[in-house]
């Protein structure tokens, strides 16, 4: 009885330490070490009580609804997907993709981007039911970065979040729906130890993991709609996509920023990025957009 008590309160110590570790895991998220050190700390720990009384949270079933702009024209309307670089983070509306795009096509746009999304975020959308546009659309545009490929094996962007992502697994060329332990996804160590082992492991197959992922969700928008136009705008140098296996799909284009403008290097240059030195600012998107109208209208 004795040895089994000694277990018992070394399970129960084990765990409490176990808590206390995984407590201040989180606290360090967003502790920046400014004087006075006592009183960020105390204020980093209460942020975590607060953050760790939130449930955990689908990112999309809770952010649905798309973004419209261009309401008023009768023309196919476009859906734009994404993550944060299409849906405008930080940016007045006036100055974001989707209003600018509206504003020179003359056509609605629907805009289904999510912030911190990727390409498993529009196939979540699409097997859900939650991608749908007044008319059949003529056009989707898919924006795209390189972090796209690590995204499609994680469920946070960062520990320290309490909303989930979409996860597929690949395997023989077909994805299946990955649901987060629940329970699991609001301890710090199993979300770093999870993604992070997750990304690592797919780290050989990621080029050809994405032209898989991009393969399969154009068959699922063209199941949805049947004529939709896909371009996959590239907005990085190094895309990591094998451009020609996608372009053999019918009405499926490919447009790298780089080849439209050679001299220029949106994802480095401060001129076109907001305070944050990553995302585009209103000045990337008053080059780009004309250029991206200009395929789109001379698209056969």
């Amino acid at each position: 009885m004795k040895k089994l008590s000694i277990i018992l309160i070394n399970l129960v110590l084990l765990v409490i330490v176990f808590c206390f570790v995984d407590f201040t895991a989180y606290t360090i998220e967003t502790f920046n070490f400014e004087k006075p050190l006592l009183k960020k700390l105390l204020q980093s720990y209460y942020e975590t009580f607060k953050f760790l009384g939130f449930m955990l949270e689908d990112k999309l079933q809770s952010n649905v609804a798309a973004d419209v702009y261009g309401k008023q024209y009768k023309a196919a309307p476009v859906i734009l997907t994404g993550c944060s670089f299409a849906n405008g983070y930080d940016l007045p509306k006036e100055e974001n993709f989707s209003y600018k795009l509206a504003e020179l096509l003359k056509r609605p746009i629907y805009n289904y981007s999510v912030n911190g999304g990727t390409i498993s975020t529009a196939l979540y959308m699409l097997d859900n039911n939650l991608i749908n546009t007044a008319f059949e659309p003529e056009y989707l545009i898919y924006v795209y970065i390189t972090n796209h490929k690590e995204r499609l094996y994680r469920y946070f962007n960062s520990p320290r979040e309490n909303m989930y992502y979409p996860k597929y697994k690949l395997k023989n060329g077909s994805l299946t729906y990955m649901p987060i332990n629940k329970f699991l996804g609001r301890i710090y160590l199993y979300k770093y130890l999870n993604d992070n082992i997750s990304v690592k492991l797919n780290n050989k197959n990621q080029k050809n993991d994405i032209n898989t992922f991009f393969s399969i969700l154009i068959s699922k928008f063209r199941n949805k709609y049947k004529n939709i136009k896909i371009l996959i705008l590239l907005y990085e140098k190094d895309s990591d996509i094998d451009c020609s296996s996608l372009e053999k799909i019918d009405n499926v284009k490919t447009v790298s920023l780089s080849d439209i403008f050679p001299d220029y290097d949106f994802s480095t240059d401060e001129n076109y990025q907001i305070d944050d030195k990553w995302h585009p600012n209103g000045r990337a998107w008053d080059l780009i957009t004309p250029e991206i109208v200009k395929i789109l209208n001379s698209w056969n």
